[in-house]
C-alpha cells in the first residue's frame, strides 16, 4: 500500500502494525513534483522485477539526484515492510504466461538477454525528466573516458561557493552512465554508486562491494582484484566527504584503479577538483561544468518547471533582471520557477 500524501507517516505505521505487509508513506510535507519523481522511479523498478527494498532505494536515489530537490528530501519517504526482499511483479513469469500472439523481447533471437539487460539498467538511477541540454558535456565526458582512466566532474570555479551547489554534476554523471550503458561502450557495463554524505572509507568500501554483488561480481578477494580484468565504467557520485575524511586511503584506491586494472574507467563527481598529488596524474582529467550552455536551454528549463504562470508571465520573468541573476544555473532556475507564483508581483522580478 502506497499512501502517496503528505503527513501519512502515522497512518502508515498503524496500517503496518495492523498486518498490511508493505506500507509506503510520507513523513511531513512533500511537493507534488518530488512525490512524482519518487513514484515514477519506484513503480518502474517494481515493474522490472526488483524487490520492495531495492525499488524503495531506487525511488529515494531518484529524488536525491534531481537538482531541483532540496537536500535530504528523499528521507521523507518511509517504508514499513515485513519482507523487504519480496518481488511483487515477476517479469519472467509474466512474459512466459502472455498470449502467444504477443511478441515480447524475450521471444526474440536474443532469448533471455532482455531480462539481463533490464536488470542491469534498473540498477542505474533514473535521469530526471527535466534534464535539458548538456549534449556537449556528455560528448566531452565520454571522449575523456575513452582517453583516460579517471574523469572528475566538478563545478567551474565561479560556482565553487556552497550556495552555488546544484549545477548538475549528478545529472550529467547519470546521463553519461545511461549513454555508455545503452551503447555498450564498456563490455561489462556500468556500475553507479552514490556516496554523497558517506564520510567513512569503510562504509564507502561496503557500498562498492554491494554494487559489485548486485552486478554479479565477487569482490571478496578485494575491489581491485575483482575489477582487474573487467571492461567497465564505475561512476562514483559525490566523493567530497569520503575523499576528505581519509584522503590517503582514497588516493590509494584511485591509484590502484589506475595501476592495477586494465580497462576500468572511473567517473567521479566532486564539487571542487582534486589537488594534483596523484602519482599518475596523466590518467586523471578534471572536467568543469557551469551553467547551462545556452539561454534557450535555461528558458526551456524554467518553462518546464513553472506550473502556475501563464505564457505572458513566463515571458516577463525571462526578460526581467531576476532571470539574468540566475546565471543559467539549473538549481537556481528550478527554485525560482517553483517560488514565483501567479499573479506576478513586480518586486519578484528584481
Amino acid at each position: 500500500m502506497f499512501l502517496n500524501s503528505c503527513h501519512s507517516y502515522e497512518l502508515g505505521k498503524e496500517l503496518s502494525n495492523a498486518g498490511i505487509p508493505h506500507v509506503l508513506c510520507i513523513k511531513d510535507r512533500v511537493r507534488d513534483d518530488i512525490a512524482s519523481i519518487f513514484t515514477r522511479a519506484f513503480y518502474l523498478a517494481l515493474s522490472t522485477g526488483r524487490c520492495i527494498k531495492d525499488s524503495f532505494i531506487i525511488g529515494r536515489q531518484a529524488v536525491r539526484a534531481d537538482p531541483g530537490v532540496p537536500k535530504m528530501e528523499e528521507m521523507k519517504f518511509i517504508l514499513f515492510s515485513k519482507d523487504h526482499t519480496e518481488v511483487l511483479w515477476n517479469f519472467s513469469a509474466f512474459a512466459r504466461s502472455t498470449d502467444s500472439n504477443t511478441i515480447l523481447p524475450e521471444q526474440l533471437s536474443y532469448h533471455g538477454e532482455h531480462e539481463k539487460y533490464m536488470g542491469k539498467l534498473n540498477l542505474l538511477p533514473l535521469l530526471t525528466k527535466h534534464f535539458i541540454g548538456r549534449r556537449v558535456e556528455i560528448f566531452n565526458t565520454i571522449l575523456n573516458l575513452r582517453r583516460r582512466k579517471i574523469v572528475v566532474i566538478s563545478a567551474s570555479k565561479r560556482f565553487h561557493k556552497k550556495r552555488h551547489r546544484g549545477v548538475g554534476k549528478t545529472q550529467l554523471a547519470i546521463a553519461v552512465a545511461h549513454r555508455v550503458f545503452s551503447r555498450s561502450i564498456t563490455k561489462d557495463g556500468v556500475i553507479f554508486v552514490g556516496v554523497d554524505g558517506v564520510r567513512n572509507f569503510i562504509d564507502f568500501e561496503k557500498l562498492l562491494h554491494k554494487q559489485l554483488r548486485d552486478h554479479g561480481i565477487n569482490a571478496v578477494p578485494g575491489l581491485t582484484q575483482a575489477l582487474r580484468n573487467l571492461n567497465i565504467l564505475l561512476v562514483i557520485d559525490g566523493v567530497d566527504c569520503v575523499s576528505m575524511e581519509n584522503p590517503r586511503k582514497f588516493k590509494e584506491f584511485i591509484e590502484c584503479i589506475i595501476n592495477e586494472t586494465q580497462d576500468v574507467h572511473v567517473l567521479m563527481t566532486r564539487h571542487t577538483p582534486f589537488d594534483n598529488d596523484f602519482s599518475n596524474s596523466n590518467e586523471i582529467v578534471h572536467q568543469h561544468i557551469g551553467g547551462l550552455k545556452s539561454d534557450h536551454d535555461a528558458a526551456r528549463l524554467f518553462i518546464n518547471r513553472s506550473s502556475s504562470l501563464s505564457i505572458s508571465e513566463i515571458t516577463r520573468v525571462m526578460h526581467s533582471p531576476l532571470f539574468e541573476t540566475l546565471d543559467n544555473h539549473p538549481r537556481k532556475i528550478e527554485m525560482a520557477a517553483s517560488q514565483i507564483q501567479s499573479p506576478l508581483n513586480p518586486h519578484d522580478l528584481h
